[in-house]
């Protein structure tokens, strides 16, 4: 069974383990009647650090659809993808935030790790030579 990565975005500085404190936290969060899209990134990354990945992915796609070019949104999704084992889709979604924002050196970074990870060497030095060509020249 994949093991997911414990990540802590909240900034409250809590550690999400304590899970009344993530169940106290989501419900403030949907007393709000007009949901932001750093609210419902805050949401889902709570859904997600408690382990209710469906409801994780159901807010991620809520703010995704608010707005499909947030950076945040995409890479906390990317993040969640990749961690519930879905590597494909993390590439996806990594793909569409350097398409976006090709100076995203974070993202950029997790993009290359997740094809190393897939041992996908080749689409790397594709990438590569495709993006950075006169880069490297």
């Amino acid at each position: 069974m994949y093991k997911k990565k414990s990540y802590n975005y909240l900034k409250y500085g809590i550690e999400l383990r304590n899970k009344k404190i993530a169940l106290f936290i989501i419900q403030n969060l949907k007393k709000s009647k007009n949901l932001s899209i750093n609210k419902l990134n805050r949401l889902a990354n709570t859904y997600f650090e408690i382990g209710q990945y469906h409801n994780a992915k159901k807010t991620y796609k809520k703010a995704l659809f608010l707005n499909s070019k947030s950076e945040i949104t995409l890479n906390n999704f990317a993040n969640f993808q990749k961690s519930t084992g879905n590597q494909k889709n993390a590439i996806l979604l990594y793909l569409k935030i350097y398409r976006l924002n090709k100076r995203n050196n974070q993202n950029l970074k997790n993009l290359i790790i997740t094809f190393m990870e897939q041992k996908k060497y080749i689409k790397i030095i594709n990438f590569i030579d495709k993006n950075f060509k006169n880069f490297l020249l």
